[in-house]
């Protein structure tokens, strides 16, 4: 056991230290800080409450582009490893195809954290510079769903990326994520009808198990209130349960997959 956990910790480092050198990360980073700032000058033109206005778009972009980063890392993440013989390294010494999965999505998730604890300290560095003053648990709690949906994101990406190539991990991966998105704001606009009918029957029983609004607190910044603590465990609860489901079925498929060109 203690092997394994050795095995995972050092292809966990490695994923990491990869993907922080990796061209796309301090891009994703820049313009997540770009994002914000416009969000300021958005947010200081409209005629309604500047600080929801400033919240909802950066927490929504915030979301996005720490998705689309999760995706790429993710979908590419198998291949990367084939096209530069890493796999065979790593595979020649004693560690098992799971161990070598699990390591992958845990270097990944790191990589994911320090995204979000450099592009939360501009958020909140702008939201004081403009002097916007946001409350900082929101912001917090903001941040800490996102992330959650980031590492639900990956988990999807790097099953599918032991399923095929990139080009159909990454379509498979987003179409996903783009159907957990839109289930969570078609249910949301559902709840001002009270009519019913065969559609929305199916998306509000697709949204009891794929619903990203999960993730968002967009509906509690009306009033600059912090989430309810029930909220935030069914939250984390439905964001774990998925991680720990896909990362299942990343293990399964990899064993049967060829990893050697």
């Amino acid at each position: 056991m203690l092997s394994y956990f050795n095995h995972v910790i050092t292809t966990a480092t490695e994923t990491f230290i990869t993907l922080r050198r990796d061209q796309i990360f301090y891009p994703a980073l820049f313009s997540t800080v770009a994002i914000f700032i416009l969000a300021s000058y958005i947010a200081e033109w409209s005629v309604d409450d500047w600080r929801i206005i400033f919240f909802n778009f950066s927490q929504t972009m915030f979301r996005i582009t720490g998705d689309i980063l999760a995706l790429l890392f993710g979908s590419k993440i198998l291949q990367d490893a084939r096209s530069d013989g890493s796999v065979e390294t790593a595979l020649s010494r004693p560690i098992t195809r799971g161990a070598w999965v699990t390591g992958k999505y845990i270097g990944l998730a790191f990589c994911l954290i320090l995204f979000g604890v450099l592009a939360g300290l501009a958020w909140k560095t702008i939201d004081v510079v403009f002097v916007i003053d946001t409350p900082n648990t929101l912001l917090f709690w903001g941040i800490l769903l996102a992330l959650c949906e980031w590492l639900v994101v990956a988990s999807i990406a790097i099953f599918f990326s032991t399923l095929g190539s990139f080009g159909s991990a990454i379509f498979s991966a987003s179409s996903l994520w783009v159907l957990g998105l839109l289930s969570g704001a078609l249910t949301s606009s559902f709840l001002s009808t009270d009519e019913e009918s065969f559609t929305m029957l199916i998306i509000r029983k697709i949204s009891l198990l794929w619903n990203f609004d999960r993730f968002t607190i967009i509906h509690y910044s009306r009033n600059m209130i912090n989430p309810e603590l029930s909220f935030l465990s069914s939250s984390a609860l439905y964001g774990i349960s998925l991680c720990i489901f896909f990362l299942m079925l990343s293990t399964l498929a990899i064993r049967s997959r060829d990893l050697v060109k």
